[in-house]
Parts: structure tokens; C-alpha cells; sequence
């Protein structure tokens, strides 16, 4: 698999050099090879790769926003995590490539504190086999929530989720879509702060997190995602009013910052493409006709 990106004429980190990007100045171009990806499949006797689809998570109750992680430690060993429909996250993995699952339904405890619901899983594993699940927390008729991550030697007992952010209710500060990444510059948390900004912490695998910063702020944001390089962390995401204006009718647009691997991270935001003519206002009123 290929991961392509449409970038202006600089490379991806801009020789991890560049401090700033002019956001009004970034334009798309033809798509550029980022990374290539491979993935081993059995194959069948006669040569042909066998496929066939496998129920891990296969309990009563619907399914949705899984995530997927591979130790780095064995290859055989998987992690899939989910939200169900009865407010859970379940954890689902597997220490043979697939031939038998265990499930650990996650705490919506946090801090003494109990919630309706757990949610938006992303699992990642760390360089000694580590398994660590990061989540959001919510209720139903408060807007009390939290950011949890909890973390599995065994792939089966959790430790007690500890919270990366915990707001109560009345604080009108609401966090949500939580992605983990882990790589040689330690563990990175982004997660999207009430769709107007975009927040990220990091510590040493196994070591307490920083505070957190803001990667991105005053903007209509959503749909985090992170991963960690060789020498920088990437963070992307949508933005829904990229050099617009109200009412909001035009600027959807795909964003990505990227800061140099250290103890003292530095974001220089770009543009993966160019702004469309469609924003999210129009496609509300393109979806619910009524509003």
C-alpha cells in the first residue's frame, strides 16, 4: 500500500528545517509518494493469497469507529479496538495472527468518576509490546467528559484508566476523537477540543505526559490523526473553514502540522490540498434540508 499526499515544493518536513508555513501561500500539486506500506497475508498452497473475513468482535450489540495496532515486538500479535452501541469500548486481540481473539471491555471509570459512555477507541503498541488504549469518556445529560488511557502488558488486564484530560460539568470544555501514536520520540495523544482546535501530549513510553498543547486553535476542526516518523510527529486533520468566512459555505480543506521529535515539540502547519468550494455549512443543509 502507498500513502500519497498533495504538497507544495517542498518535501513532507521541509528537510525538518522549515519553521513556519504560509497557510494563504500553500497550494496543491500533483500527489507525492509519503510511505509505503506492506502487509503479509497468509497465502494458499497453490500460491494465491487466501482472504477471508474474521468476526473479532462478533458480541451482541453494533459496532463502530474500530482501530487497529501490530506489536512491533511480534507481528502475530494484533489489537482491534471498537465502540459498541451499549456505550463500551471493546478490546479485542489476538497472540496467533488471528486464530483465536480474547475481548476486555473497557472501565468508563476514570478518577473516581463514573460515565455514560466510552468511545472513539485508537490502541497502539510501544516498542517492548505494551498495549495502550486511548478513549473518550462522556455522559448523557451533562457535558462532563474525559480523554482516558489505559495501558495492558497481557493484552487482557487493563490497568485502571488514568485520565489525559477530565472536564466536569459546567466547564463547556468538551474533548473528543482521541489518536495514540508511539514511536522513538516517546507517546503522542492528539484529540479534538469542542471541533475548534486541536490539542497534543507526549511523553517517554511508560513516562508521565507533558501538558498539553495546542497544535491548532480557533478553527473548525475535526477528525485527528497522528502518526510518529523517524525524526518528526505528523498530526492531520479536517478543516472546515480553511480561508473562509461565515456563514461557512466554502473552505473545507485537509490540514497537517509537523514538529521535530523532541522534548520541546514546535507544529509548522501546511495544507494537504487546495480549499474547495464546499464547506460545512452547505453540506449540513445538504444533509439535513430541514435545518
Amino acid at each position: 500500500m502507498e500513502l500519497y499526499g498533495s504538497l507544495t515544493g517542498s518535501s513532507l518536513t521541509a528537510d525538518d528545517s522549515t519553521s513556519k508555513f504560509n497557510r494563504e501561500a500553500v497550494r496543491s500539486i500533483a500527489p507525492q509518494l509519503l510511505r509505503r506500506f506492506a502487509f503479509r497475508v497468509p497465502a494458499g498452497g497453490s500460491g494465491v493469497i487466501a482472504v477471508s473475513n474474521v468476526g473479532v468482535i462478533a458480541e451482541s450489540a453494533a459496532r463502530s469507529r474500530s482501530a487497529v495496532a501490530i506489536s512491533p515486538v511480534s507481528s502475530s500479535r494484533m489489537a482491534v479496538a471498537a465502540s459498541d452501541t451499549n456505550g463500551n469500548v471493546i478490546v479485542s486481540t489476538t497472540e496467533d495472527n488471528g486464530t483465536t481473539w480474547r475481548s476486555t471491555t473497557m472501565s468508563r471509570s476514570v478518577s473516581g468518576i463514573d460515565f455514560f459512555n466510552a468511545q472513539n477507541p485508537s490502541v497502539e503498541f510501544d516498542s517492548k509490546g505494551r498495549l495502550s488504549v486511548v478513549y473518550s469518556l462522556s455522559n448523557m445529560n451533562d457535558d462532563a467528559n474525559a480523554i482516558a488511557l489505559a495501558e495492558s502488558i497481557d493484552d487482557v488486564n487493563f490497568n485502571p484508566p488514568f485520565a489525559i484530560t477530565l472536564h466536569k460539568a459546567g466547564d463547556h470544555i468538551i474533548d473528543s476523537h482521541p489518536v495514540i501514536a508511539i514511536g522513538s520520540g516517546g507517546r503522542f495523544i492528539a484529540w479534538e477540543n469542542l471541533g475548534s482546535q486541536i490539542n497534543v501530549v507526549r511523553s517517554e513510553e511508560s513516562g508521565s505526559f507533558d501538558s498539553p498543547m495546542a497544535v491548532v486553535t480557533d478553527a473548525l476542526v475535526s477528525g485527528p490523526t497522528i502518526t510518529v516518523g523517524s525524526t518528526s510527529v505528523y498530526i492531520g486533520w479536517d478543516e472546515w473553514g480553511f480561508n473562509a468566512s461565515r456563514p461557512y459555505k466554502t473552505g473545507v480543506s485537509s490540514m497537517m502540522a509537523s514538529s521535530p521529535l523532541g522534548a520541546q515539540l514546535t507544529f509548522s502547519v501546511l495544507q494537504l490540498n487546495s480549499a474547495s468550494d464546499i464547506g460545512v455549512a452547505l453540506l449540513r443543509t445538504t444533509m439535513l434540508p430541514g435545518l
